[in-house]
């Protein structure tokens, strides 16, 4: 939500439009894996299969970064592949589902929104 935020905010300062054909290009190549991750997360859930839940949301999250990339900063796609690396670890160590939720979903984050801040200050 703060990335949001501050886009928008940027964005106004600047005089840009927040809803541009390269914010459309970016919620369509995410939205697909994103929707796909989360009803799959859901039928995990149904069938009882909670250890693999968070590898889900890794994977599918990664892979939503990964697509969207293309019409982003390069440095989302290296954000993505953290996250489906984490999330196959996840599904390897299935004992550590909420550390490696975590760090893809925390630590990383937090990491890749002090780059950002860094980069494109």
């Amino acid at each position: 939500m703060s990335g949001i935020y501050f886009t928008v905010k940027k964005s106004k300062k600047l005089g840009h439009p927040v809803w541009s054909a390269a914010t459309r290009n970016t919620v369509k190549a995410a939205i697909i894996p994103l929707v796909t991750g989360g009803l799959f997360c859901i039928i995990l859930t149904w069938h009882q299969l909670f250890y693999m839940v968070v590898p889900s949301m890794l994977i599918f999250y990664g892979l939503a970064l990964v697509s969207a990339s293309k019409f982003t900063q390069s440095d989302i796609y290296q954000l993505g592949m953290c996250q489906l690396v984490l999330g196959l670890l996840a599904a390897v160590f299935v004992g550590y589902g909420l550390v490696f939720w975590g760090i893809g979903f925390g630590v990383l984050h937090i990491i890749y929104g002090i780059w950002m801040y860094h980069r494109y200050k």
